[in-house]
């Protein structure tokens, strides 16, 4: 239902829709007074909204002479996209960092050897600064 192509913005804005549906909150009216409730940034508003009328979303969409989707109604399908989003967002694979923070907090015995590691070269480098700034102050040969 929810295609994988969806960017930040719009999948913000599924979540959104979502939460102030099961609020009981199905039926948008953002007025020119009135905050829009989305958050939505206003020169991406109407693509963004477009877009989850096309999804179906969002439905019985009406627009004004200066502000498109004026007022619309939730559909249910946003709880089920949420789902899916959350499913996608559970299998996506950690990246090298996370990969590496979560090795390191679960197994202390790999996280020591690595932690002595990073200390050795820190001091090694400090020396080897030292050394040569010394030599180039003429005070060692």
């Amino acid at each position: 239902m929810v295609d994988a192509r969806l960017n930040e913005a719009e999948t913000a804005c599924i979540k959104k829709l979502a939460e102030l549906f099961e609020q009981g909150k199905p039926y948008i009216r953002p007025g020119p007074q009135a905050p829009d409730p989305l958050n939505l940034p206003p020169k991406s508003r109407d693509a963004i909204l477009g877009t989850m009328e096309y999804l179906g979303l969002i439905t019985d969409a009406q627009h004004g002479r200066e502000l498109r989707f004026v007022h619309f109604i939730i559909s249910p399908k946003t709880l089920q996209a949420v789902r899916e989003i959350a499913e996608k967002e559970k299998e996506m694979p950690m990246d090298l960092v996370e990969q590496m923070k979560l090795t390191l907090r679960q197994k202390p015995f790999v996280a020591w050897p690595f932690i002595v590691i990073v200390v050795a070269v820190f001091i090694a480098t400090a020396i080897n600064q030292i050394v040569g700034m010394l030599k180039s102050l003429h005070l060692i040969d």
